[in-house]
């Protein structure tokens, strides 16, 4: 065979493997759908007991059970995330006006259950939100007599939550102490913390 019709040959070839490329894809496309599909009518078990048609002239099932099932669903989510923060200390309460929360590291949290339609309306995700934001920050009523924790005033081995991060005690408070009762108890005036690449306090020179 000649080189031009080898040419001829692999272009042909080529062809067919991008035509089956395109076959994959559609297919794909097309299972992703049904799986969507799938996925969806499982998720809405709806009745069918009410009928309309839509904008697009397609006709829509809903059934009055469906509302139930919604609502039951956002209580479930929002008494979910109630819990989870009264178990680390944020109490809810309801005033005249809205819902509001406050914690204190001393008292165990209240914990409430959303009960009526009003109330899960009342008891929005943004003050949910704003409670999780919150739970990990040193509540106002303590700013004047507490110091929120750093990693230099934990005990090496201890662990613990600031405003929303995770702090690992390196001790160096405890090393700084012992360091300036040894310099007034040997007679030097002023000490420096020697420090690693990583910031970590190995020693002290005294002068």
């Amino acid at each position: 065979m000649n080189k031009a019709g080898v040419n001829k040959r692999m272009k042909g070839r080529k062809k067919f493997t991008l035509l089956c490329a395109g076959a994959m894809a559609l297919i794909v496309i097309a299972a992703s759908k049904m799986m969507l599909q799938a996925e969806t009518s499982e998720k809405i078990n709806s009745r069918g007991t009410i009928r309309y048609t839509d904008k697009s002239g397609a006709e829509v099932l809903f059934d009055a059970g469906d509302l139930e099932m919604l609502f039951q669903s956002a209580a479930k989510g929002k008494n979910g995330m109630i819990q989870a923060l009264s178990g680390i200390g944020t109490n809810f309460f309801k005033t005249e006006e809205r819902w509001q929360y406050s914690a204190y590291p001393e008292r165990e949290a209240e914990t409430v259950s959303l009960q009526s339609a009003e109330e899960l309306s009342e008891m929005t995700f943004n003050i949910l939100g704003e409670a999780l934001a919150d739970s990990q920050k040193l509540p106002q009523e303590y700013t004047d007599t507490y110091s929120l924790a750093t990693s230099d005033n934990l005990t090496l081995g201890n662990a613990a939550w600031a405003d929303g991060s995770l702090l690992l005690g390196n001790n160096h408070d405890v090393l700084e102490n012992y360091a300036k009762g040894w310099m007034e108890g040997a007679g030097y005036q002023s000490m420096q913390a020697i420090k690693d690449e990583n910031g970590n306090v190995t020693g002290y020179l005294f002068e």
